[in-house]
């Protein structure tokens, strides 16, 4: 499976198989087959509201909501990648444009998705009165958890948003922010809404692999690039020589025109910290020059030319490349548009990008991590399109993309499957803090206080067998060769629980959750309040009488 923020997890929920996620970003485009191909009450896409309208933006501030969270304008689609990571089920396309390179998951896919636009389709702002009529709408419109990646700067809860999202919380439905994008700023870089009080905020880590293009040496090794944003990168297999264009790397390589004759060529060039031009201006002075290809190694991601196709490469890829040419300056190197999964060597590391708490009023946030660094999911077809490639799919970074949350949000769910190599714990203990997000409450109540203290206290990790046998998990499940043998298992039990009465599953949780927290009489009347609920409903009288008619229930949940 491709690499998601949420195909490497071990631990797949029941519980959220039919939760309604509220995603308040740039909207959805619904029209991906992955996410449904439709909007309204059957569809995955069940749920919205557009607040701005196409033409909102910076120096056009006047709104025109509508009842359609489509988003088919943005060149980032970032709400589409946030609801693929979500809820996608890219396992079966065949459509020609929705075509992943690997067939991958979202954590939930059998999840109810809610699109709340708040970005125009130039995507540059987001009012704070808009993000707060969006938290509140998607509160109203019964969500179960509600997922926002935008925030600006304040290191204080007073914004309307923050004090949406306390209040919000405090009625029971789980909100996660993405705590920012600014850590190279410092400490406290961290902005609004993510510091309220009721909200989770979400830092980010570097996955271990991403999906990439390549291209392939005359000895048959693939070296991974990033394509340019402003062309694209290379749309067909094509073979080429490569010239070097200043084999020491010195800096301002290619800052001014080539030295070498690149006619026919791509030109490769090094990039250093200081250099007094970016990737635009070589790769445009390339191509102009008479470059078929850009590349430059030692840096991130680029722009690249606007005419020719570019991409950026890594310092080792780079010297490699150098002395291939070095010993044969004829060399056939293949630039393809196919796609690989290139190891990150900073996975499983705290992104560069992660904003760093803590908040102005000293609480400590990002509460959790998750990956947020190269993140494959889902892209519309506008976007697909701008950024040239051929299928809606795009690999994106950032704090919004990590939903993390792992045993605590584990713990807050009714049952559990894990995989015999899953890896459970709470290790804050070890950074001199405290579990978070319920993680000294829930835990206690599932294992018992005494096994409880000892996992927080020595920050031990367990594998899914050790979890099973102190009664963490519900069953533990053999790893298949695709990674997803929990996730399976949680769809064969989700499949057992939504063939029985859906009022009477719920009256049932409540029963237990609420008689958990009260002595054993109150638990009693809690429990007699539920069942005077089922007694009188027509879910019951549907019940009773196809099982005098030897038939199945077709239950309405009322």
């Amino acid at each position: 499976m491709a690499p998601t923020a949420l195909s490497n997890r071990f631990i797949n929920i029941v519980a959220a198989a039919h939760s309604a996620v509220a995603v308040i970003d740039t909207g959805i485009d619904y029209l991906h087959p992955a996410l449904g191909g439709c909007f309204g009450p059957q569809c995955k896409v069940a749920f919205g509201y557009d607040f701005v309208g196409d033409d909102f933006n910076q120096s056009n501030l006047n709104p025109i909501p509508d009842e359609d969270p489509l988003d088919n304008c943005s060149t980032s689609a970032h709400g589409t990648h946030v609801a693929g990571i979500v809820a996608a089920n890219a396992t079966e396309m065949t459509q020609t444009g929705f075509i992943p390179f690997q067939s991958f998951l979202g954590v939930a896919p059998q999840a109810t998705l809610g699109g709340y636009r708040i970005f125009g389709c130039a995507g540059d702002t987001a009012t704070t009165d808009v993000m707060t009529a969006a938290i509140y709408r998607a509160f109203d419109d019964k969500a179960d958890i509600i997922t926002m990646s935008v925030g600006g700067a304040g290191a204080y809860t007073e914004s309307s948003d923050a004090i949406a999202a306390q209040r919000v919380s405090e009625k029971g439905v789980y909100i996660t922010f993405s705590f920012g994008n600014d850590g190279s700023q410092g400490l406290q870089t961290g902005g609004n809404p993510s510091i309220s009080s009721g909200a989770m905020a979400v830092a980010s880590v570097d996955n271990l692999h991403a999906a990439q293009f390549y291209m392939i040496t005359p000895n048959n090794e693939r070296i991974f690039y990033l394509a340019g944003t402003a062309f694209g990168g290379w749309q067909s297999n094509v073979q080429s020589k490569i010239v070097v264009n200043n084999p020491p790397g010195t800096p301002n390589d290619g800052c001014r025109s080539p030295t070498l004759n690149v006619t026919g060529a791509v030109v490769l060039y090094a990039f250093n910290n200081g250099d007094e031009c970016g990737s635009a201006v070589r790769c445009n002075l390339a191509a102009q020059a008479g470059a078929t290809g850009c590349l430059i190694y030692n840096v991130g991601a680029i722009a690249g030319s606007s005419t020719i196709p570019s991409g950026s490469i890594s310092m080792a890829d780079g010297l490699k490349i150098i002395a291939i040419v070095t010993n044969n300056p004829s060399a056939i190197f293949t630039f393809t548009n196919s796609q690989g999964l290139a190891p990150i060597s900073t996975g499983g590391t705290p992104s560069s990008f992660t904003s760093i708490g803590l908040t102005g009023d000293l609480l400590f946030k990002p509460q959790i991590s998750g990956i947020g660094g190269y993140v494959y999911s889902t892209i519309s077809s506008f976007a697909a399109e701008n950024q040239r490639t051929s299928n809606a799919y795009a690999t994106q970074s950032g704090t919004s993309l990590a939903l993390g949350g792992g045993l605590e949000l584990a713990l807050a769910c009714d049952i559990r499957i894990a995989a015999q190599t899953a890896k459970l714990g709470l290790t804050e203990t070890k950074l001199g803090i405290i579990p978070g997000a319920g993680g000294t409450q829930r835990l206690p109540r599932i294992i018992g206080p005494p096994k409880a203290k000892e996992l927080i206290y020595t920050g031990r990790i367990l594998n899914g067998q050790q979890a099973y046998e102190i009664r963490l998990v519900n069953e533990v499940v053999k790893q298949n060769e695709q990674l997803n043998a929990a996730y399976q298992r949680s769809l064969e039990i989700a499949q057992e629980i939504v063939q029985q009465g859906p009022l009477a599953v719920r009256m049932a949780k409540q029963a237990i959750n609420k008689g958990l927290e009260v002595d054993l009489q109150t638990g009693l009347e809690v429990e007699e309040g539920c069942y005077d609920t089922v007694l009188t409903s027509e879910d019951r009288i549907e019940g009773l009488k196809a099982f005098q008619e030897k038939r199945k229930p077709i239950y309405k949940g009322v």
